[in-house]
Protein backbone atom coordinates (compact mmCIF):
# COMPACT_ATOMS: atom_id res chain seq x y z
CA UNK A 1 0.00 0.00 0.00
CA UNK A 2 1.33 3.60 -0.56
CA UNK A 3 1.98 6.26 2.00
CA UNK A 4 3.19 8.85 0.00
CA UNK A 5 0.26 11.14 0.53
CA UNK A 6 0.53 11.22 4.11
CA UNK A 7 4.29 11.52 4.61
CA UNK A 8 4.93 15.25 5.94
CA UNK A 9 1.42 16.02 7.72
CA UNK A 10 1.79 17.49 10.56
CA UNK A 11 0.26 18.54 13.46
CA UNK A 12 0.62 21.65 16.24
CA UNK A 13 -0.47 21.35 19.28
CA UNK A 14 -0.16 24.26 22.15
CA UNK A 15 -0.03 23.94 25.95
CA UNK A 16 1.22 25.21 29.35
CA UNK A 17 3.11 23.45 32.39
CA UNK A 18 0.85 24.96 35.44
CA UNK A 19 1.50 23.86 39.50
CA UNK A 20 -1.47 22.22 39.34
CA UNK A 21 -0.52 19.95 36.37
CA UNK A 22 2.83 19.00 38.33
CA UNK A 23 0.99 17.95 41.48
CA UNK A 24 -1.26 15.94 39.63
CA UNK A 25 1.78 14.39 38.04
CA UNK A 26 3.29 13.80 41.32
CA UNK A 27 0.65 12.19 42.61
CA UNK A 28 1.00 9.70 39.81
CA UNK A 29 4.15 8.88 39.36
CA UNK A 30 6.02 10.59 42.17
CA UNK A 31 8.55 11.84 43.56
CA UNK A 32 7.14 15.54 44.98
CA UNK A 33 9.10 18.61 42.94
CA UNK A 34 9.12 21.93 44.06
CA UNK A 35 7.22 24.26 41.27
CA UNK A 36 10.92 25.56 39.99
CA UNK A 37 12.67 22.00 39.16
CA UNK A 38 12.95 20.95 35.95
CA UNK A 39 10.43 18.48 34.87
CA UNK A 40 11.77 15.26 34.40
CA UNK A 41 12.34 13.29 31.23
CA UNK A 42 9.28 11.22 29.81
CA UNK A 43 6.81 13.17 31.48
CA UNK A 44 5.89 15.01 29.01
CA UNK A 45 3.86 12.69 27.79
CA UNK A 46 1.41 13.79 30.11
CA UNK A 47 1.06 17.29 28.42
CA UNK A 48 -0.45 17.86 25.16
CA UNK A 49 -3.61 15.76 26.48
CA UNK A 50 -6.76 15.92 23.94
CA UNK A 51 -9.57 13.44 24.93
CA UNK A 52 -11.78 12.01 21.94
CA UNK A 53 -15.39 11.73 21.86
CA UNK A 54 -16.64 8.43 23.52
CA UNK A 55 -18.81 7.99 19.99
CA UNK A 56 -15.21 8.02 18.29
CA UNK A 57 -14.19 5.27 19.70
CA UNK A 58 -13.13 1.76 18.99
CA UNK A 59 -14.36 -1.03 20.91
CA UNK A 60 -11.33 -1.99 22.50
CA UNK A 61 -11.25 1.70 23.44
CA UNK A 62 -8.82 3.49 21.26
CA UNK A 63 -9.95 6.25 19.05
CA UNK A 64 -10.97 5.43 15.18
CA UNK A 65 -9.01 8.48 13.74
CA UNK A 66 -6.20 9.58 15.56
CA UNK A 67 -5.67 13.50 14.41
CA UNK A 68 -3.27 13.93 11.55
CA UNK A 69 -2.46 9.89 11.62
CA UNK A 70 -3.39 7.79 8.99
CA UNK A 71 -6.40 5.74 9.45
CA UNK A 72 -5.43 2.15 9.35
CA UNK A 73 -8.90 0.62 9.78
CA UNK A 74 -7.74 -2.55 8.29
CA UNK A 75 -5.07 -2.94 11.72
CA UNK A 76 -6.99 -1.45 14.44
CA UNK A 77 -4.08 -2.01 16.67
CA UNK A 78 -1.55 0.54 17.68
CA UNK A 79 1.62 -0.35 19.63
CA UNK A 80 4.55 1.53 21.07
CA UNK A 81 7.58 0.25 19.35
CA UNK A 82 10.47 2.67 20.69
CA UNK A 83 11.42 5.82 20.31
CA UNK A 84 14.70 8.01 20.32
CA UNK A 85 15.09 11.63 22.24
CA UNK A 86 17.23 14.03 22.68
CA UNK A 87 16.77 17.35 25.42
CA UNK A 88 17.69 20.59 25.23
CA UNK A 89 15.68 23.03 27.46
CA UNK A 90 14.67 21.95 30.12
CA UNK A 91 10.70 22.41 31.02
CA UNK A 92 9.54 24.02 33.73
CA UNK A 93 5.97 25.30 35.49
CA UNK A 94 5.14 28.37 33.62
CA UNK A 95 6.24 27.13 30.41
CA UNK A 96 3.64 27.92 27.36
CA UNK A 97 4.95 25.17 25.24
CA UNK A 98 4.34 24.39 21.57
CA UNK A 99 4.36 20.58 19.40
CA UNK A 100 4.83 19.78 16.55
CA UNK A 101 4.11 16.25 15.29
CA UNK A 102 5.39 15.14 11.73
CA UNK A 103 4.95 11.94 10.05
CA UNK A 104 8.51 11.14 9.13
CA UNK A 105 8.15 7.53 7.74
CA UNK A 106 5.31 4.61 7.13
CA UNK A 107 6.31 1.25 5.95
CA UNK A 108 4.57 -1.93 5.45
CA UNK A 109 5.81 -5.03 7.40
CA UNK A 110 5.04 -9.06 7.72
CA UNK A 111 5.70 -9.99 11.27
CA UNK A 112 5.17 -13.14 13.83
CA UNK A 113 1.21 -11.98 13.93
CA UNK A 114 0.80 -11.03 10.70
CA UNK A 115 0.75 -7.96 7.98
CA UNK A 116 1.13 -4.55 9.78
CA UNK A 117 2.34 -1.00 9.37
CA UNK A 118 5.25 0.75 10.80
CA UNK A 119 5.09 4.58 11.48
CA UNK A 120 7.39 7.23 12.61
CA UNK A 121 6.48 9.95 14.21
CA UNK A 122 9.31 13.34 14.84
CA UNK A 123 7.70 15.43 17.60
CA UNK A 124 9.18 18.61 18.64
CA UNK A 125 8.55 20.46 21.67
CA UNK A 126 9.62 24.30 21.47
CA UNK A 127 9.75 26.59 24.55
CA UNK A 128 9.19 30.22 22.72
CA UNK A 129 11.13 28.48 19.97
CA UNK A 130 14.00 27.25 21.66
CA UNK A 131 14.19 23.26 21.74
CA UNK A 132 12.91 21.37 24.69
CA UNK A 133 12.75 17.79 23.69
CA UNK A 134 13.51 16.50 19.75
CA UNK A 135 11.60 13.22 19.55
CA UNK A 136 10.95 10.45 17.22
CA UNK A 137 8.42 7.50 18.08
CA UNK A 138 8.12 4.40 16.35
CA UNK A 139 4.44 3.35 16.29
CA UNK A 140 3.30 -0.52 14.68
CA UNK A 141 -0.37 -1.03 13.38
CA UNK A 142 -1.67 -4.75 13.98
CA UNK A 143 -4.42 -6.22 13.04
CA UNK A 144 -7.61 -7.87 15.09
CA UNK A 145 -5.77 -9.34 18.79
CA UNK A 146 -4.94 -12.95 18.79
CA UNK A 147 -4.89 -14.96 22.58
CA UNK A 148 -2.76 -17.24 21.21
CA UNK A 149 0.08 -14.99 20.47
CA UNK A 150 -0.22 -13.18 23.34
CA UNK A 151 0.63 -15.89 25.46
CA UNK A 152 3.49 -16.78 23.54
CA UNK A 153 6.74 -16.57 25.18
CA UNK A 154 9.62 -14.67 24.97
CA UNK A 155 12.56 -15.55 24.58
CA UNK A 156 14.77 -15.71 27.50
CA UNK A 157 17.26 -12.64 28.58
CA UNK A 158 21.02 -13.12 29.89
CA UNK A 159 21.41 -12.05 33.54
CA UNK A 160 21.98 -8.94 34.30
CA UNK A 161 25.37 -7.78 35.30
CA UNK A 162 26.69 -7.81 38.71
CA UNK A 163 27.09 -4.35 39.15
CA UNK A 164 23.73 -3.18 37.83
CA UNK A 165 22.01 -0.52 39.58
CA UNK A 166 18.27 -1.92 40.06
CA UNK A 167 15.13 -0.42 41.01
CA UNK A 168 12.01 -2.87 41.66
CA UNK A 169 8.44 -0.98 40.34
CA UNK A 170 4.90 -2.48 40.45
CA UNK A 171 1.72 -1.08 38.56
CA UNK A 172 -1.72 -2.21 39.87
CA UNK A 173 -5.14 -1.49 38.75
CA UNK A 174 -5.20 2.01 40.51
CA UNK A 175 -1.89 3.35 39.37
CA UNK A 176 -2.44 2.00 35.71
CA UNK A 177 -6.29 4.10 36.02
CA UNK A 178 -4.62 7.50 37.20
CA UNK A 179 -1.85 7.16 34.37
CA UNK A 180 -4.38 6.37 31.79
CA UNK A 181 -5.84 9.36 32.84
CA UNK A 182 -3.01 12.02 32.91
CA UNK A 183 -2.31 10.39 29.13
CA UNK A 184 -6.36 10.35 28.07
CA UNK A 185 -5.57 6.66 27.29
CA UNK A 186 -8.71 4.87 27.09
CA UNK A 187 -7.78 1.47 25.41
CA UNK A 188 -9.41 -1.19 27.75
CA UNK A 189 -6.65 -2.80 28.22
CA UNK A 190 -5.21 -1.01 31.36
CA UNK A 191 -8.42 -1.17 33.01
CA UNK A 192 -10.70 -3.75 31.79
CA UNK A 193 -9.26 -7.27 32.84
CA UNK A 194 -11.97 -9.30 31.09
CA UNK A 195 -10.97 -7.58 28.20
CA UNK A 196 -7.78 -7.88 28.58
CA UNK A 197 -7.43 -11.40 29.45
CA UNK A 198 -10.42 -12.81 27.09
CA UNK A 199 -10.37 -10.80 24.08
CA UNK A 200 -6.57 -9.98 23.74
CA UNK A 201 -5.33 -13.47 25.84
CA UNK A 202 -3.26 -11.32 28.20
CA UNK A 203 -2.46 -12.36 31.93
CA UNK A 204 -3.77 -9.15 33.38
CA UNK A 205 -3.72 -5.45 32.81
CA UNK A 206 -1.24 -4.33 30.19
CA UNK A 207 1.36 -2.10 32.19
CA UNK A 208 1.78 1.29 29.75
CA UNK A 209 4.72 0.94 27.75
CA UNK A 210 5.49 5.04 28.16
CA UNK A 211 5.04 4.38 31.88
CA UNK A 212 8.17 2.25 31.73
CA UNK A 213 10.22 4.02 30.05
CA UNK A 214 9.39 6.94 32.64
CA UNK A 215 10.57 4.46 35.47
CA UNK A 216 13.91 3.72 33.05
CA UNK A 217 14.47 7.60 32.21
CA UNK A 218 13.87 8.38 36.45
CA UNK A 219 16.15 6.00 37.13
CA UNK A 220 18.98 7.13 34.90
CA UNK A 221 18.98 10.59 36.56
CA UNK A 222 19.06 9.82 39.59
CA UNK A 223 22.01 8.21 39.13
CA UNK A 224 23.68 11.40 38.01
CA UNK A 225 21.86 14.13 40.08
CA UNK A 226 24.83 16.89 38.94
CA UNK A 227 24.35 15.87 35.49
CA UNK A 228 21.42 16.04 32.77
CA UNK A 229 19.86 13.40 30.63
CA UNK A 230 20.92 14.59 26.96
CA UNK A 231 19.49 11.42 25.20
CA UNK A 232 17.77 8.69 25.54
CA UNK A 233 16.44 5.26 23.03
CA UNK A 234 15.21 2.34 23.82
CA UNK A 235 13.12 -0.49 22.47
CA UNK A 236 10.13 -2.05 23.51
CA UNK A 237 10.60 -6.02 23.23
CA UNK A 238 8.22 -7.46 25.89
CA UNK A 239 5.21 -6.48 27.95
CA UNK A 240 4.29 -6.86 31.66
CA UNK A 241 0.76 -6.86 34.05
CA UNK A 242 -0.38 -5.88 37.04
CA UNK A 243 0.04 -8.95 37.89
CA UNK A 244 3.66 -8.76 37.44
CA UNK A 245 6.90 -7.56 39.48
CA UNK A 246 9.13 -5.82 37.63
CA UNK A 247 12.81 -4.42 37.61
CA UNK A 248 14.59 -1.47 36.14
CA UNK A 249 18.16 -1.80 35.96
CA UNK A 250 21.17 0.44 34.74
CA UNK A 251 24.88 0.26 34.05
CA UNK A 252 27.71 1.68 31.97
CA UNK A 253 28.61 0.54 29.33
CA UNK A 254 31.59 2.89 27.28
CA UNK A 255 30.16 6.37 27.20
CA UNK A 256 26.90 5.00 27.64
CA UNK A 257 24.19 3.90 30.41
CA UNK A 258 22.11 1.02 29.65
CA UNK A 259 19.15 0.21 31.19
CA UNK A 260 16.67 -2.28 30.88
CA UNK A 261 13.49 -3.18 32.21
CA UNK A 262 12.46 -6.75 32.99
CA UNK A 263 9.71 -8.41 34.69
CA UNK A 264 10.50 -10.40 37.83
CA UNK A 265 10.40 -13.36 35.81
CA UNK A 266 13.64 -12.12 33.93
CA UNK A 267 11.58 -11.74 30.46
CA UNK A 268 12.84 -8.16 28.98
CA UNK A 269 10.40 -5.09 28.53
CA UNK A 270 12.27 -2.39 27.35
CA UNK A 271 15.83 -2.01 26.28
CA UNK A 272 17.74 1.09 25.63
CA UNK A 273 20.67 2.95 26.84
CA UNK A 274 21.27 7.24 27.61
CA UNK A 275 23.90 9.32 27.37
CA UNK A 276 24.09 11.97 31.13
CA UNK A 277 26.36 15.19 30.74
Amino acid sequence: MSYEEHLGKSETLDDEITAGWLANACAVIGPDLAPEQPIPALWHWMLFQRWARANALREDGGARAEGFLPPFTHLPRRVAAGGRLRFGRPLRVGDHITRTSRIKNIADKDGKAGPMVLLTINRVITVAGEVAIDEEQDVIYLGPPSPSAAAAAAPSAPPLPAGAVKREHAAGPLEMFRYSAMTANSHRLHYDLEYATQVEGRAGLLVHGPLQATWLAGLAESLAPSKRLRSIEFRNLGSATHRDGMVAAAWPENDKLRLELRRADGERCIAGTAVLA
